[in-house]
Parts: C-alpha cells; sequence; structure tokens
C-alpha cells in the first residue's frame, strides 16, 4: 500500500463476464491504493484483468457486465452511483489512455474537435476557450504544428502522433488520474521511450497521478514508484520498484522477470513461463499459480494464499512459499 495520502482505493473489487459457455471471472478480490502524486504500475500477461479492472474504476465497463467491492475516488464512493452521475465524476477526475489510439480515436471527427469535446462538456469552456486549450495540448505533448494538426483527421498521423493525441484528450480536463492502458502497444522501441518519457514529465507538470498497465515488466522500470503484479485475476505481489525488481518473492513475478531482456545481460537467454493461464470460465483451487508453477506443493492447490507483508516496507505477496525460495532456480520443483 501507498504511504501517500489515498486517491483511489480498491477494495474487494470483483468483475464477472455474462458468456453463453458462462460466467468469466475476470477480477477476483483485488485491494489496492494508489496515492496521490504516485505512478503505480499494474502487470500481468494478456488476461490477467488488468483491463476489466482499469474500465472498472473509470466507469466503462459494459452494463451487462457484473461488479461488485468497493472503489473510493478523491474519498467518493463510486460503485454505488448511477451511471451517468459515474461517468460525469470520472470524466472530470480520470483520463483514459487506451491501447490502440487507430481505434479509440474517431476517425469521423478531427483530432482537435475530439480534445474540445470533453473540455465543453466537463469543464464548460466556451468554443473559443476549448480551442485555446485544446491547442496547448497539442503543443505540449509534441504534435507538429498543433494549429494544423488539430484540424486533421486521425489516419494522417502515425502511431506514435496519434497516441500523443490521446495523451492530450487524457489531460485535458486536469484529471487527478490518469489511467494509461498498454500505452506504447505497437510502437516501435525509440517511439515507446518517447511515450514513457512525456507521460512522467506531464503528469509531474499537471500533479497528476499515474496508473500504468502493462505486460512488459521492463517498461515501468524507470516509470512506476510502485508495482501490483496481476495473475488470473488476483493480485499476487506488489511493492516499490525497486523491490519488485530485486527482491521479489512470488515465482510468477520471478518467471515475468525471467523474461525481459536485460541491458547488461544482452547474452542471457530469455525464459518463457510454461503452460496458459487457466480459463476465467473454470479457475483453479488453491493458488491461481498452481497449475503452472515450479515449486507447487500440495497447500498451494487447496488454499488460496493470502496478500501478506513482506520484509520491505510496502511490500506484499501472495504466496505459501514466500521466503523459502532463495537459491532456487525458476525451473526447479516439480510439478506433483
Amino acid at each position: 500500500m501507498s504511504d501517500r495520502p489515498a486517491l483511489l482505493e480498491v477494495r474487494d473489487l470483483r468483475v464477472t463476464f455474462p458468456t453463453r459457455a458462462g460466467d468469466v471471472h475476470a477480477v477476483s478480490d483485488v485491494t489496492f491504493s494508489v496515492g496521490r502524486g504516485e505512478r503505480v504500475g499494474l502487470v500481468g500477461e494478456s488476461g490477467s484483468g488488468k483491463t476489466a479492472t482499469a474500465l472498472a474504476i473509470s466507469g466503462l465497463l459494459p452494463q451487462s457486465v457484473s461488479m461488485s467491492g468497493s472503489i473510493r475516488l478523491t474519498g467518493r464512493e463510486l460503485t454505488g452511483l448511477g451511471r451517468r452521475d459515474r461517468r460525469k465524476l470520472c470524466g472530470a477526475h480520470v483520463g483514459m489512455i487506451f491501447q490502440n489510439p487507430q481505434s479509440s480515436l474517431n476517425p469521423a471527427m478531427t483530432v482537435g474537435r475530439q480534445i474540445v469535446e470533453p473540455l465543453r462538456l466537463h469543464l464548460g469552456l466556451s468554443r473559443v476557450s476549448a480551442r485555446t486549450r485544446a491547442l496547448e495540448l497539442l503543443d505540449e505533448v509534441g504534435m507538429p504544428a498543433p494549429a494544423r494538426s488539430f484540424d486533421e483527421y486521425p489516419h494522417r498521423f502515425s502511431g506514435g502522433m496519434r497516441q500523443r493525441a490521446m495523451i492530450a484528450m487524457a489531460l485535458s480536463c486536469r484529471p487527478e488520474l490518469i489511467i494509461a492502458d498498454e500505452p506504447t502497444t505497437a510502437l516501435d522501441v525509440t517511439i515507446q521511450a518517447q511515450i514513457l518519457e512525456l507521460l512522467a514529465r506531464l503528469c509531474a507538470e499537471h500533479d497528476s497521478t499515474l496508473l500504468v498497465i502493462t505486460h512488459d515488466l521492463g517498461v515501468l522500470a524507470g516509470l512506476a514508484d510502485r508495482i501490483l503484479v496481476m495473475y488470473s485475476g488476483r493480485i499476487l505481489e506488489e511493492g516499490p520498484v525497486d523491490c519488485i525488481y530485486h527482491r521479489a518473492l512470488n515465482p510468477y513475478t520471478l518467471a515475468l522477470l525471467a523474461a525481459v531482456s536485460r541491458i547488461d545481460r544482452p547474452l542471457e537467454k530469455l525464459r518463457p513461463i510454461p503452460g496458459d493461464p487457466p480459463s476465467g470460465l473454470q479457475m483453479p483451487s488453491g493458488c491461481v499459480f498452481h497449475t503452472r508453477c515450479p515449486h507447487v506443493t500440495g497447500i498451494c492447490r487447496t488454499e488460496v494464499p493470502a496478500l501478506l507483508p513482506g520484509a520491505d516496507p510496502g511490500h506484499r505477496c501472495a504466496c505459501h512459499l514466500a521466503g523459502h525460495l532463495d537459491g532456487l532456480p525458476l525451473d526447479a520443483g516439480a510439478r506433483r
């Protein structure tokens, strides 16, 4: 947990998607908080529940989806609000950057108009004032010739430029919380670095809190203050970024780290995580990672591990074997 005053508090969050095959349990009993001004990373493989968590926070889940638990933003409970009130509150306090700007931006509207709309809707600015603010934002995010970019359609821009336009939209109402869902997906390495640097700089300048969702721990190395590791709808480990990178306790976190290329070890072979995540239709008993864990024991199959404090301040881990894996390679142990 953060030691800063909480801006966002999530308690016992559950998200279930109805399908023809049955209910998919995307998020199960997730609890965490994000402090004001903090930069937090939510990391995990595809299907781990990261995006469902973000959509629940921002009020963008479809009406057919079942959600329970508590989400408090700036001290106000969101789960009991009507859909219109919640959208209004989140629109003013939460900025969302989606992972695919090509599909998230409206192709039939100019970029400028898409930035102006939330300014007029949530801040009540006049058309002239909204345009002035939009041009300032386009300049802030590094769009070339802001006045010309304002009147261009999204298809005229590269992927990096479209993502900059998305960031401008997310910052338009000066939200206290920015949620960036895979903000560097489909961008080349150089552009990824530029976008991450831009996010960090703008959040600092606007005094915004940042929640970054990613499958890549490498993305968070120079960006996040704290990391939450998520797998199959549950938080398995959380802690300060240095602690997660150098003193991780959960086998899943260690496996994610082993799958990240490192500049100081260019010849080291990456180790993929064997097996597949469990289906949300039928979750395994006990620890959700036990079907892929190289250190699985009997208790792992029957009892859900609690998220308990580690030795470092703010470090928590959900693993029956936490603290007892020192010296064991990631491929040690047998799947009994």
